[in-house]
């Protein structure tokens, strides 16, 4: 499955991170909230393998 919309260098980040610099950058809960359910899904993908 491919890593769709998701930028070449936050592939190293941990959850925590990302969540860190988004809320950083002030983005709004729902974003955020958007966000992170890619990176679960990322994380989901990543696990299958």
């Amino acid at each position: 499955m491919p890593k769709k919309n998701f930028p070449e260098n936050l592939k190293g980040l941990s959850v925590k991170d990302a969540r860190r610099i988004f809320e950083f950058l002030g983005k709004s809960d729902a974003s955020l909230q958007k966000f992170s359910e890619e990176i679960d899904e990322i994380e989901d993908s990543e696990n299958e393998d």
